[in-house]
């Protein structure tokens, strides 16, 4: 609709039965349908705590059964078990994890050198505890 609100009225016409009708309709709401977006119909990734979650959820399943057709409905009533699951909170750090790792980093995780890296760094770090310990 934006696109063809500066459209002139014989150009308009081409569009729309009633160009008049139009402009008068779309004009003066020109900023609210510019801001509209469906922002608060999303749920980020990666996902929130579990109890943003559910809260998200209830409002999001009593705000598009009011206009949304049924499939995308049934997705947002998915929701409903989702954060309920024992294991949310591991998958969400997995999830915010891997959001994190660039590209390199992801392949040296999926290739093991990430973990050998770590085990590593520890064996240091413990030695460096055990020599601060024996300096006290």
């Amino acid at each position: 609709m934006l696109a063809y609100v500066d459209y002139s009225r014989s150009k308009l016409d081409h569009y729309v039965d009633d160009p008049g009708t139009f402009s008068a309709r779309v004009s003066p709401h020109r900023t609210y349908l510019e801001r509209l977006s469906a922002a608060p119909l999303t749920v980020d990734w990666p996902p929130p705590a579990a109890g943003t979650l559910r809260f998200q959820r209830r409002e999001l399943v009593s705000l598009v059964a009011t206009f949304a057709p049924e499939s995308t409905v049934a997705r947002a009533r998915a929701l409903r078990s989702v954060a309920d699951r024992p294991d949310y909170d591991r998958l969400r750090r997995a999830a915010e994890a891997a959001a994190e790792l660039s590209d390199e980093e992801f392949e040296r995780v999926a290739a093991g050198d990430a973990g050998e890296e770590l085990s590593a760094a520890r064996e240091r770090r413990a030695a460096l505890a055990a020599a601060l310990a024996d300096g006290e």
